[in-house]
């Protein structure tokens, strides 16, 4: 639904929504959305979008910085000593590529379903099932190796999403104990590739097992 020109969000979203909500929006703005309104109300659509990629950056910094210098004293403190310049230049390129992959799925995330509103003049499926897969393209920024470990973290994401939209269908029961059982079948899984076929868990991964487990 579109908020017609001249009026407020606030006063749009106190009349035809709620106003306990519309007190979260400042007096001054104006969204041409009732969405866009509800998603980010402290800004317009192209002033929210220069947040995210500022400060969506910053805290990617902040987050990527800490867990690539982790992996980099954990595996490659040898290779930092012998070769320090190669190290550092890896770190700060591995970290640079991760804040541009997030800010920009994030960024796509919010920014696609504004600028398709205001092409269609409509709320649509469409939007959200484009913006879904336009994010999703952000993941090429990434190394090649990495696109499949953030595939197969968002995997269980998606089925949990799935399973919780076809429980609330009533499609499907949930099942007591459930997460336990299906945790145990995966560690099983993974703990039968490390017995009989290591060579194909990620290097990473085969490290901490062999220093859990101890060598095979």
């Amino acid at each position: 639904m579109g908020i017609p020109a001249g009026v407020s969000s606030r006063d749009f979203v106190a009349e035809n929504i709620s106003p306990n909500i519309a007190t979260l929006i400042p007096n001054n703005v104006h969204h041409d959305y009732q969405l866009c309104a509800l998603l980010h109300p402290l800004t317009p659509c192209t002033g929210h979008a220069m947040d995210v990629i500022t400060g969506e950056f910053g805290r990617a910094a902040k987050m990527y910085g800490t867990l690539n210098l982790i992996v980099t004293l954990v595996f490659h403190h040898k290779k930092l000593a012998t070769n320090p310049n190669e190290v550092v230049h890896r770190y700060i390129k591995s970290t640079l590529r991760s804040c541009l992959f997030l800010t920009v799925y994030v960024l796509n995330a919010f920014y696609t379903p504004c600028v398709l509103r205001r092409v269609l003049k409509k709320e649509s499926l469409f939007i959200y099932i484009f913006n879904g897969l336009l994010s999703g393209l952000a993941v090429l920024i990434e190394a090649p190796g990495r696109q499949m470990e953030l595939a197969l973290y968002c995997l269980p994401r998606a089925l949990e999403t799935v399973w919780n939209m076809m429980l609330k269908r009533g499609m499907v029961r949930n099942i007591r104990n459930g997460d336990v059982m299906l945790f145990s079948a995966s560690m099983g899984v993974l703990m039968t590739l490390y017995q009989n076929d290591p060579g194909v868990i990620n290097e990473h991964y085969l490290t901490v097992l062999t220093r859990v487990f101890g060598r095979n």
